[in-house]
C-alpha cells in the first residue's frame, strides 16, 4: 500500500483566524458605537475643535424669570449640554435646572462654586446662584471623562 502525504491544514487554520478576527471586529463595533441618545443629539455636542458659532445653542434671558430669578433649563446627554452657552446679566439671580438623558450627569462651574449633583435620567436637580462678576465661565460634567469628551459649555455674565 502506498502511504498518502499529510493534508495541508493551513487553509483551515487561516479560515479560523479570519472568522475570529471578524467576530472580534463585530463585537468591538457594537461596544464602541454611540448609543441612540448620542446619535440623536450629535448636533448638540460642543467641542472647540468641532463647533462653529452656528452650532452653538444659547440661552440668553430665555429662561423663566420669576421674582427676579432667571430659570435656565439645561439638558445633559451623552457628552453635551443643551444649551451649551448661557448668557445672564451681572447681579441676576440664576436657577439652573438640570435634566439628563441616557445616563447620570452633573453641572459644575468651579470658579463660581456652582454644582448641580449627579442627576439620573427622569430626575431633575437644580442650583441657584447670583452672577456677581462679569466674565466667561466654563461649565462641565465631572462624571467620568465626560468633560474630556466635550461635555462643556460657557456661562457668560454680561
Amino acid at each position: 500500500m502506498q502511504e498518502q502525504p499529510p493534508k495541508n491544514r493551513k487553509p483551515f487554520i487561516l479560515t479560523g483566524v479570519i472568522i475570529v478576527l471578524i467576530a472580534l471586529a463585530v463585537g468591538a463595533y457594537f461596544l464602541m458605537r454611540p448609543s441612540s441618545d448620542q446619535a440623536d443629539t450629535s448636533d448638540h455636542q460642543h467641542t472647540s475643535a468641532q463647533s462653529t458659532p452656528a452650532q452653538t445653542d444659547t440661552a440668553s434671558n430665555q429662561g423663566n424669570t420669576t421674582a427676579d430669578v432667571q430659570t435656565i433649563q439645561v439638558e445633559a446627554g451623552n457628552y453635551y449640554f443643551k444649551p451649551n452657552e448661557i448668557r445672564v446679566k451681572k447681579g441676576q439671580r440664576v436657577k439652573i435646572v438640570l435634566a439628563t438623558k441616557g445616563m447620570g450627569h452633573d453641572f459644575v462651574i468651579d470658579s463660581l462654586g456652582v454644582e448641580v449633583p449627579v442627576t439620573q435620567p427622569g430626575e431633575t436637580n437644580s442650583v441657584e446662584f447670583t452672577a456677581t462678576t462679569p466674565g466667561t465661565y466654563e461649565f462641565y460634567c465631572s462624571v467620568g471623562n465626560h468633560r474630556q469628551l466635550g461635555q462643556v459649555g460657557t456661562l457668560i455674565v454680561e
